[in-house]
């Protein structure tokens, strides 16, 4: 059947509106599709994690370790005035090699010498541009008063803040702090311990906020030998804020 003129332009019209639209259609989804960082904003951000280190976690494989995506890593270094751990040297060397952000810490004994305790840590620790702040480890009184013990941690603090120009971190628990030691050193970032799945753990007098939080203390990471006894920590911000916690 021959078709009349009116009947093909009529067809014709309709077949290049179609077009049109579909092409529309492709070109509005294919630029769209392009554009997913709304999506990526409004995602919650991924958890900065690390790990703390001592002779007790054995001799650890930084190949395997490579694998957990750990972004830093404290060491323990010394102890009183005169113990140095006997790995730091191996992990403090290794984790820098590895790309960790590392930081190394004391444990402090507050019955010996806080001023010597100060300089023996850091004649100890070869500190680094873009290393972690040091950090003082406060978990034992050897039978001293909380007065004593504050005393003594105050000296600590200000002998290293007058030596590299920073506060060093503090490491306790908020039951120990506030029963044997209360003492205002809120001025030092706070490496929390609280072995719990709090959503956030519960602060020591002096401080509204914490730096690091030690969350667990049976961990098990590929590489660590210390299997189910291992610390594991988290940074309270994103990878990027972790460097105004460094040396510069």
């Amino acid at each position: 059947m021959k078709l009349s003129r009116p009947l093909l332009f009529i067809i014709a019209l309709v077949t290049i509106t179609a077009t049109l639209s579909s092409l529309i259609t492709q070109r509005y989804y294919s630029n769209t599709a392009k554009e997913p960082s709304l999506l990526v904003e409004n995602r919650k951000p991924e958890p900065v994690l690390g790990m703390d280190l001592s002779h007790w976690n054995g001799t650890v494989n930084w190949n395997l370790l490579e694998r957990e995506k750990l972004v830093f890593v404290f060491i323990k270094a010394t102890q009183g005035t005169g113990y140095v751990d006997t790995t730091f040297a191996t992990n403090w060397k290794a984790s820098r090699e590895n790309g960790y952000y590392r930081g190394a810490y004391h444990f402090f004994e507050p019955a010996a010498d806080p001023k010597a305790q100060a300089e023996f840590f850091l004649k100890t620790v070869d500190l680094q541009k873009g290393d972690l702040l040091p950090a003082v480890d406060v978990e034992v009184t050897n039978k001293q008063t909380p007065e004593q013990v504050a005393a003594g941690l105050r000296t600590f603090v200000e002998t290293v803040q007058q030596r590299i120009g920073r506060y060093p971190i503090i490491y306790c628990d908020a039951p120990f702090w506030n029963e044997d030691v209360a003492e205002n050193l809120s001025k030092c970032p706070l490496w929390i311990a609280e072995w719990s799945s709090n959503t956030n753990p519960v602060l020591p007098k002096g401080w509204n906020s914490w730096v690091f939080w030690q969350y667990s203390a049976t961990g098990t990471l590929k590489g660590v030998p210390s299997i189910g006894k291992t610390d594991l920590d988290r940074f309270n911000a994103d990878q990027f804020n972790i460097r105004r916690y460094t040396l510069r």
